[in-house]
């Protein structure tokens, strides 16, 4: 019997695999035309988009043209606008200037774990969505660092042990962040940049040991020194030197993560000596902490035993009393304030020895300090006992933790012996505490004396392997915080409130003259209103809480009566039956049945008012392709969000960080760079009236920006209109075009809304405008005509003449604000390229839609394709299975032939 294969049958002589593979290529035609046209149909998105692109260009610079500024006095120049481009109003300051774009801003995007259907039920519970600034991590800056001296701005050359050496280089950083991945994204290199509690670690990754793993400076600067990092070592780890630390010259807002020292009115701290001796200091006017020291050691009340200094490990106040007495040092706030807790010097020296060192001012690098937790009431310090699963107990002494990694640290290092590990938990704003025992025992974490544990909520005594704090409320705004730094850095409006109390009396906060700057001004503003209705920060750190102190029935409400002010403070609204307060908090909870699917999760979240938008994503795998994206609505640095949906089982991943955009002032070659951030690519104050654009990161390539005042500044605005006009008409025809020679069509030949939007350039090009007064009513009048080929050209002397003549008849016609020539074309582009509802924006979204059903019926095809060929390939098989039968079959019957032929041979013989 022969053997069956898929290639020739060895019965049938049949070349199976060709014949498979022609039946099958007749079978794929349709798959074939389908993929075809998907890409046609690709090809017109892409052309519908590069036409929106050039529009949008166009538009731009109609918008440019079409102020007084440009046309009469001033105008800003770029030598390379895909970088960076500006415009100037009429009276910037002539001038040239250079800037180079370090990066430009970027917007936080977040993606779920995925599930196998968007419509199944996802088991319900509590999800969380909270502003990224409560996380239990931070993105030290360098300007805050070596005491708010900062770090000085350049190039350093890092040599791995393998000899191989790079040049980093730092000039555009800003933070520690940026450092790092500066170094760990250089590929010349083998080394890995960490940050741990106050310093920097370099890891050589190398393997080798023949050299140092060494960092030096480049051209004369001192960035490596200022970062910890200079030096050689003859080891595979580089331990930098500590660079967080606080100085006299440091900014009291720059203290506590930027919330700064809360004042009072009057006296700000109260302090006992030893001696009995109390006095009060008043703080007003102090900006740096060398203030403080200051105004302390030379208060009227003191007399010269109290001395106050920068304590020796650069992290905060020491304070020395020389009194005699058996008292006990000791430090309160004043009149309400918080200047002694903010000072990390409230309470008393708990040993009586007259020398009381405060509590950390900074946290270390990326770190956040354990006073910001609990929404700013901090976290009491002393030992817990922890007890794994198979009972063995280590007790952990966190009198001297100061941050969230100091606690962490220490409970790790502890886990040699009580075998429990932490580590932040996956949402970031906690603790988590995991039993690598396999012991049956309860795990059980328990305070020695004081409330750490408590206050870190991780006490627990379960038979569990894990455990987790829950949210540790990092309180992340103050009274000193800026409205303007609000939500996301899209700040607070002015305007007036009401707040009607629970006894029906209404007050009305007015604060639309904009005289509120901090989160503060507006708390005073409130409490001054003698509303019945008080106001602080919430205990969760993160907002306003208004509180009624009226003993009413009714309810407590607040609501905008000019602007959105209430709103935007997160306050605006009706306090339930029985509830006297009202929370401005970030956070949003959300709580969904049982029975809610992924579709109702993104329902909820788009309703519940956060600035961040959900939408199902389809990754095309096959098991679990839905997952849940998140897009936060505030771009930069501050505008990203933490999601936990724990409950859920689904975890959250940051596929692109909000990061803030980075501007150089110069070009880098001399001086220390000038560095400038933004939440906007749209970069105003820089230069006084003028606007700069920042289009694209080129950290190598400066950019030149002259900023003139004369009438040929005026020729250049026109012909810039007349080149964009006509890069969009060439364009235009390009993609419209037909080959009567070859036949062939170009991808929008035919294409019935790019022949309108045709049609509505020449139109703009020859409209009358009657509704302008003056001399002029058409742009043919000013010397714009449209010649062969569709392109606009401009004739300078015919313009020249006519603006020399009647400059306000000129730019009565060109920027006219309500019937002007420009700004009619400003509108009728507006029509098509609206982001979102724009006639070339629904057209690309309905190519896109139809793109990707093509690719889903591609997808399909193909599945069933595959099934095709097989089944056809089986056929075959059964085929050359059944010849063979039959084969087998034949020789049997000849067989049995021959043998009676032989016996009837053998029978006649005899």
């Amino acid at each position: 019997m022969g053997t069956i294969t898929t290639g020739t049958g060895l019965i049938s002589g049949i070349d199976i695999a060709s014949l498979v593979d022609s039946l099958m290529e007749l079978e794929s035609r349709p798959r074939e035309l389908l993929a075809d046209r998907q890409t046609e149909v690709e090809s017109q998105r892409l052309a519908v988009i590069s036409v929106s692109t050039q529009l949008t260009m166009l538009r731009s610079s109609l918008v440019s043209l079409r102020t007084s500024g440009v046309l009469a006095a001033a105008t800003a120049t770029s030598s390379n606008s895909s970088i960076l481009s500006a415009t100037a109003l009429n009276g910037a300051a002539p001038g040239t200037y250079q800037f180079t774009v370090g990066r430009t801003v970027t917007t936080q995007q977040l993606l779920s774990s995925g599930t196998a259907s968007k419509t199944a039920a996802l088991g319900g519970g509590t999800i969380t969505l909270q502003s990224a600034q409560a996380r239990l991590t931070s993105d030290t800056a360098l300007d805050v660092l070596n005491g708010q001296a900062g770090v000085s701005r350049g190039s350093i050359r890092i040599t791995d042990r393998s000899g191989a050496s790079a040049v980093v280089d730092l000039s555009m950083a800003i933070s520690i962040n940026d450092v790092m991945d500066a170094i760990n994204g250089n590929d010349s290199v083998d080394v890995r940049a960490s940050a741990e509690g106050d310093h920097l670690v370099l890891t050589d990754l190398t393997g080798q040991s023949a050299g140092n793993l060494m960092v030096g400076e480049v051209g004369g600067g001192s960035t490596a020194a200022d970062l910890g990092i200079l030096g050689s070592v003859a080891a595979d780890a580089m331990t930098g030197s500590g660079i967080v630390s606080v100085g006299a010259d440091m900014e009291l807002g720059v203290l506590n993560h930027g919330l700064g020292v809360g004042l009072a009115s009057g006296s700000d701290l109260h302090i006992v000596l030893r001696d009995g001796t109390a006095f009060d200091v008043d703080l007003s006017g102090a900006e740096t902490l060398g203030d403080v020291v200051g105004a302390i050691n030379n208060a009227s009340g003191n007399p010269g035993d109290l001395t106050v200094s920068i304590n020796a490990a650069g992290k905060g106040l020491r304070l020395t009393d020389d009194s005699v007495g058996g008292g006990t040092l000791t430090v309160t706030s004043g009149n309400g304030g918080t200047a002694a807790y903010d000072l990390g010097i409230l309470g008393s020296d708990a040993d009586g020895d007259g020398v009381f060192d405060g509590d950390a001012l900074m946290g270390g690098l990326n770190d956040v300090l354990l006073s910001r937790l609990n929404g700013g009431a901090g976290v009491g310090r002393g030992s817990i006992s922890i007890t794994d699963r198979s009972g063995t107990t280590s007790v952990v002494d966190l009198s001297d933790a100061r941050t969230i990694q100091d606690v962490l640290a220490a409970i790790n290092d502890a886990s040699v012996s009580a075998n429990v590990t932490a580590s932040l938990n996956s949402a970031g704003n906690g603790i988590a505490l995991t039993d690598e025992t396999s012991g049956g025992g309860n795990l059980v974490i328990e305070d020695v004396d004081g409330t750490t544990a408590a206050d870190l909520n991780i006490a627990v005594d379960d038979a569990v392997s894990e455990s987790a704090s829950g949210d540790l409320n990092r309180g992340f705004v103050g009274r000193n915080t800026r409205l303007a730094d609000l939500n996301g850095g899209t700040g607070v409006s002015s305007g007036k409130f009401r707040i009607t109390n629970t006894n029906g009396v209404s007050t009305t906060v007015d604060l639309s003259a904009g005289g509120a700057v901090t989160l503060g001004d507006v708390i005073d503003a409130i409490n001054a209103a003698s509303a019945g209705v008080t106001a602080r920060i919430n205990d969760t750190g993160d907002g306003l809480l208004l509180e009624d102190t009226a003993g009413g029935v009714g309810l407590l409400k607040v609501e905008d009566v000019s602007g959105t002010m209430a709103s935007d403070l997160n306050v605006a609204g009706t306090a339930g039956v029985g509830v006297t307060t009202v929370d401005g908090t970030s956070e949003v909870s959300l709580t969904l049945d049982a029975a809610d699917t992924l579709v109702d999760l993104v329902t909820a979240i788009n309703g519940a008012g956060a600035a961040v938008r959900a939408t199902i994503l389809n990754d095309g795998t096959a098991t679990e392709p839905y997952r849940l994206s998140l897009s936060s609505q505030w771009s930069g640095g501050s505008g990203g969000w933490m999601v936990d949906l724990g409950a859920l089982g689904l975890s959250m991943t940051e596929m692109a960080r909000g990061r803030d955009a980075v501007l150089r002032i110069g070009d880098g070659a001399s001086g220390e760079p000038v560095l400038i951030t933004s939440r906007s690519n749209t970069v105003t104050g820089v230069i006084d009236k003028v606007t700069l654009d920042l289009v694209g990161a080129a950290p190598g390539t400066p950019v030149t920006v002259s900023v003139t005042r004369n009438t040929s500044g005026t020729l250049d605005g026109l012909n810039d209109f007349v080149m964009q006009f006509n890069t969009v008409t060439s364009k235009l025809a390009e993609l419209t075009k037909y080959d009567t020679e070859t036949m062939e069509a170009a991808v929008l030949q035919g294409d019935g809304s790019i022949l309108s939007l045709q049609d509505s350039l020449y139109r703009m090009v020859f409209q009358k405008f009657t509704d302008i007064d003056g001399a002029y009513q058409t742009l043919s009048s000013l010397g714009f005509t449209i010649s062969g080929g569709a392109q606009m050209s401009l004739d300078e002397s015919r313009f020249m003449e006519a603006f020399a003549a009647n400059p306000d008849d000129v730019l009565s016609l060109l920027t006219d604000t309500s019937n002007g020539a420009l700004k009619h074309m400003e509108d009728s582009l507006r029509v098509w390229t609206a982001p979102a509802t724009g006639r070339l924006a629904i057209q690309v979204d309905r190519l896109q839609s139809q793109s990707e059903m093509l690719t889903d019926r591609i997808s399909a095809m193909d599945v069933l394709l595959e099934g095709k060929r097989e089944r056809l390939t089986n056929n075959f098989v059964a085929m050359e299975t059944a010849l063979s039968a039959l084969q087998s079959q034949q020789t049997a019957v000849q067989n049995l032939a021959s043998a009676v032929e032989s016996w009837r041979e053998s029978m006649s013989s005899r």
